[in-house]
């Protein structure tokens, strides 16, 4: 899949690519979590 991230200019742009999907992904699972959280009191 990445054969083109083995370059150091794609590397970069892979990690940055990385770390703002894992600060999205973070965002999104505190959302469902009270999402879950709510819907079970009610």
């Amino acid at each position: 899949m990445f054969v083109r991230a083995k370059r150091g200019q794609g590397l970069s742009v892979y990690k940055k690519h990385f770390e703002y999907t894992k600060k999205y992904m973070e965002k999104t699972l505190a959302l469902l979590w009270i999402i879950f959280f709510l819907k079970s009191i009610i």
